[in-house]
């Protein structure tokens, strides 16, 4: 039969492109045969699943031992959407590990972290220069992988790449933030900063440095910035927000560099920032973002957690 469709397209109002009548766009849609067979993405159903709590009002310098449930935030992208506190319905099971979802991101796509760490390695093998905290760096022209990077390359491509899974994970950017300032002989990075002022955000400062930074990928660690959102605060034990683990695990957040060692934030035993060297073995604990239209099904309990959905 022949069906009359109308399309309508939209934009942000907020991020307006100047248009004229020469433009065209290009797009694809789908024909469902009724709208009762269109399912929610995952972050539709994380809104619809949780009363969303503004920002406003969260105390950043308190650890979160309570559910806090899901809160809302923005960065220089969008609307963010996290998770924090003694949460209990957030699991994911994915590619046949137990997962928890951080946050949604502002393009939708869904922050997970795996629910262990995966082994115990070193940040680097180096510690003598200030580009060992990154998860690259630049030597002689070449783009160098940190240990810890190919650690998580190669956790990635054994345990969802060669299963198939691959094809759900979508690039996404890290914030592996070598902006710093130097005082003293000492070079500082701005995680210190964050982390000492309880002030965690999700937009990434720029750099000019030749390591570190933004990094558009699958597969990534989590910042301090994102324990601060879940909870953890300095210098306070707290073995109740859900991204506890009884590990000690490494983040992607540099401290400071002196006296020719390279310093980076790790996770302790008790739930709070601890700080080591990148020669240092310590847990690594895999972040990946899930796509934006992939639909799940489920609770996200433990006992029920949310899982693909593919019927």
């Amino acid at each position: 039969e022949t069906v009359r469709t109308n399309i309508k397209y939209w934009f942000d109002e907020r991020k307006t492109p100047n248009l004229d009548s020469t433009k065209i766009f290009k797009a694809k849609f789908e024909l469902i045969d009724t709208e009762s067979s269109i399912k929610p993405t995952f972050s539709e159903t994380l809104l619809a699943d949780n009363k969303v709590n503004k920002e406003k009002g969260i105390n950043y310098s308190k650890a979160a031992t309570a559910d806090e449930g899901l809160n809302y935030t923005t960065n220089d992208k969008g609307e963010i959407y996290f998770f924090r506190g003694n949460v209990k319905n957030n699991y994911f099971f994915f590619a046949g590990q137990t997962w928890r979802i951080l946050r949604i991101n502002s393009d939708k796509s869904i922050r997970i972290v795996l629910d262990h760490a995966v082994s115990i390695t070193p940040y680097s093998r180096y510690n003598n220069a200030i580009d060992y905290t990154g998860l690259k760096y630049v030597y002689n022209a070449d783009t160098i992988n940190n240990d810890i990077s190919n650690v998580l390359n190669d956790w990635y491509y054994n345990t969802i790449t060669i299963v198939n899974m691959d094809k759900y994970v979508v690039n996404t950017s890290f914030c592996n933030d070598s902006s710093s300032w130097t005082e003293r002989y000492h070079t500082y990075f701005n995680s210190l900063s964050r982390v000492t002022n309880t002030a965690p955000s999700f937009t990434c400062p720029g750099t000019n440095n030749d390591f570190g930074g933004t990094y558009n990928q699958k597969v990534g660690l989590i910042s301090v910035d994102d324990a601060m959102f879940a909870g953890a605060v300095k210098d306070t034990a707290n073995t109740s927000y859900f991204l506890y683990i009884p590990q000690e695990y490494y983040t992607m957040s540099p401290v400071e560099y002196y006296n020719y060692r390279a310093y980076i934030y790790f996770m302790n035993g008790s739930g709070t920032f601890g700080i080591t060297t990148t020669t240092d073995p310590k847990g690594v604990r895999p972040v990946i973002n899930i796509s934006p239209t992939v639909s799940v099904k489920g609770k996200g309990t433990k006992d029920n957690p949310y899982v693909i959905d593919n019927s």
